[in-house]
Order: structure tokens, then C-alpha cells, then sequence
């Protein structure tokens, strides 16, 4: 059955719909210079219903006002800006939806305007370009709204500055210190392979390394209610699958735990494995990863992320050796305290290793 347009907007004018357009003012957020960060617990879905902590934001005023602080950053993130703060908000799909279409003719050609689940009416032009995606099963066409934001029509969000894997600068310099580290033989790599009483389990896990002028890592912490390890933090990364490799499983592990794209991590190298007391021969395969990626924890294996600049977390000096008894035997191991999370055990272990390879605490 052909599209037929509501009747309110089947009477304008495409000189009317220029002038709502233009009568929609929206907060002048390019000028805003917000100093604080944090979450707002909001969730855009992929029919442009918004969510506050679980719950439908019923109130479409609202939902407009919100709409008119929101911003995509180059790197895909969204926020809500205000003069003081820019709180992140997940956006599933695309930031908007077009409910509805109207075709006009102007200087004797046809000019499309559309108007979005928020009310607004946006003209396709230079300024707002229409993307076409997707193939012939599913077709996808896209507006470019503003601020980096895009309205879906049909099929998924495709950014028209979509994010890319990193690349130069800091993937060259931690490639030549990766390299020439681990060009050499270095004795004395911690181990807790003497406590191992069964034969190894070949495992994985990534070390993601933000691209930032201070570039960081990002770790893990499990659930406190999992049986194994609860609360324990972690670099993403678990057993290899039957016919996977040590990077292809750290790849996968990270895109379970928190949605982190493969497409998206420049792949440095795969470091000294370490031989856990539990019976498991872990790879770390060092990667790095745009900043300030929207990752999303899986609940069921991750309860929070947090990333600590490499400069402390490779720094030996902020570790502090401790002993126990286990298995009837003393065990020797390290423990870095970062913004209220413990890491020690078998992840300060592969840190602490691959700090002696890198030597980077200066050098980046």
C-alpha cells in the first residue's frame, strides 16, 4: 500500500516546513565547555523509545528537551550537554527515528522532508545528506540530523563519521617498544606454573590500550555473585575455542564482555603467556583501541570497566609484594590499588611481566 503522509503535514508548504525548521531553537551546546563527566542512566532503544533507569520517558516534552542537548563525539559516543556537565547516554541504534515523509518540488526538482519521533521536520539537503545502506533484503537510509547525529529510516545507524581502528603515532611507538622488548630473552617472567596440577588449558585476554594523549588500559570486574573469581578484576579474555588462536580468542572474549568491535582494535602483539595456579596457559595480546568507546558489560560476566593510565599501571614502583600460603606452598604476589579496585593475583602478574618488556612508563 503506497505511503500516504499524515494530513498535518501534507498541507505545508515546503516554505512552511523551512520555517518551523527554522523556528526550532535549539541550546546553543557548541559554546558549552562542561568540566564534569558521568553517566545519565538514559537509553535511547532502536524505535526511539527513550528509557531513564529501565523506565519509558512517557513525557514527549521531554523527550524533546533531551533531544536538543544530544551530541555524537567522533568516536561514536553519545552525550547530553549542558554548560556544566556531558553525561553519556546509550543509543542502541540511531538517535532518531523519521515517522513521516513528504516530497515537494522546488526549482523543478523533488526535496524530501521528513519529521522525526521528536516532532522536528528536517529537509534533506547539503546540511542533513541522505546515506543509503544495507542491501536489497535490508535496506537502510539515513539523514544526517546535526551534531554528528543521524535518523534511521529502515535498517540500523550508519554514522556518517563512523569510528575507525587507530592508527600512527601511538600504534607505531608501542609497536617499536613491543618489538624491540621482546627481541631479547629476560629471565625471571613471574609464574604460578609450580601450583598447577593438571595439564594447562590454552586461554586468552586482551590488554586494550586507549589512543589518548595519556593513553590507558581497560580492565574488568567480575560480578561478586559469579562462583569463580567474584569481584576480581580482569582483562577480557577466556579459553580458546576448538579451532581459534590466542588473538582471535582475545578478540571475541572482549566483544562478549563489553561490545568491544574487533574492527576497532589495532592488534600489537601477543606477550608471554602466564601459567596460572588454576590450570590455564594464558596468551595477553596487547591491542589498542579508540578512546571513550561506548562499551557495554555483559552482566552476566562483567559488573563494571575502568581504565588506569599506563603510566601508573606500569609503573613496578606502585606495587606491593605480598606472600601467602597456598596449596602448601608460599606464594609471591603483587597488588596495585587504583580508584578503589584491587588488582593483583594473575592480572598484576601479566602486567607486571609485560612491564619489563615495555619499559614505557616515560616513552609514551
Amino acid at each position: 500500500m503506497p505511503y500516504e503522509p499524515p494530513p498535518h503535514l501534507a498541507s505545508l508548504t515546503l516554505a512552511q516546513i523551512a520555517e518551523q525548521v527554522d523556528a526550532r531553537k535549539l541550546p546553543p551546546v557548541e559554546g558549552w565547555a562542561p568540566t564534569k563527566m558521568g553517566e545519565s542512566g538514559m537509553r535511547i532503544a532502536a524505535d526511539g523509545t527513550w528509557f531513564h533507569d529501565g523506565s519509558p520517558i512517557n513525557r514527549q516534552a521531554m523527550v524533546r528537551a533531551f533531544s536538543g542537548l544530544l551530541v555524537r563525539d567522533e568516536s561514536g559516543r553519545h552525550w547530553l550537554i549542558s554548560p556544566f556537565e556531558m553525561l553519556s547516554i546509550e543509543v542502541e541504534d540511531a538517535a532518531f527515528v523519521a515517522t513521516d515523509m513528504v516530497v515537494r518540488q522546488e526549482n523543478g526538482g523533488p526535496a524530501l522532508a521528513f519529521r522525526l519521533n521528536t516532532d522536528e521536520l528536517v529537509i534533506a539537503g547539503p546540511d542533513h545528506a541522505i546515506v543509503a545502506r544495507g542491501d536489497a533484503e535490508t535496506p537502510a537510509l539515513y539523514l544526517g540530523v546535526r551534531r554528528g547525529l543521524d535518523r534511521l529510516e529502515h535498517g540500523r545507524d550508519v554514522s556518517t563519521e563512523a569510528v575507525s581502528a587507530p592508527r600512527g603515532n601511538l600504534v607505531d611507538r608501542l609497536q617499536t617498544i613491543f618489538d624491540e622488548g621482546h627481541g631479547v630473552e629476560l629471565p625471571g617472567l613471574l609464574t604460578d606454573k609450580e601450583f598447577a596440577d593438571r595439564d594447562p588449558r590454552p586461554a586468552a585476554v586482551l590488554i586494550p590500550v586507549t589512543d589518548r594523549e595519556q593513553p590507558g588500559a581497560i580492565l574488568t570486574q567480575r560480578p561478586r555473585g559469579m562462583r569463580n573469581h567474584p569481584g576480581q578484576v580482569a582483562f577480557p579474555g577466556g579459553k580458546l575455542d576448538p579451532g581459534e588462536d590466542a588473538v582471535e580468542a582475545a578478540l571475541r572474549e572482549a566483544h562478549e564482555e563489553l561490545a568491544l568491535d574487533p574492527s576497532l582494535v589495532r592488534v600489537i602483539g601477543a606477550t608471554d603467556r602466564y601459567h596460572t595456579g588454576t590450570g590455564f596457559d594464558v596468551t595477553p595480546v596487547l591491542g589498542v583501541i579508540p578512546p571513550d568507546l561506548p562499551l557495554a558489560p555483559n552482566p552476566g560476566e562483567v559488573d563494571s570497566w575502568f581504565e588506569v593510565p599506563l603510566k601508573v599501571l606500569f609503573d613496578r614502583s606502585n606495587y606491593t609484594e605480598q606472600r601467602a600460603q597456598w596449596r602448601g606452598a608460599e606464594r609471591r604476589y603483587y597488588e596495585l590499588h587504583y580508584e578503589g579496585y584491587r588488582i593483583w593475583g594473575v592480572t598484576a602478574a601479566i602486567i607486571f611481566n609485560l612491564s619489563r618488556r615495555l619499559e614505557i612508563t616515560e616513552t609514551l
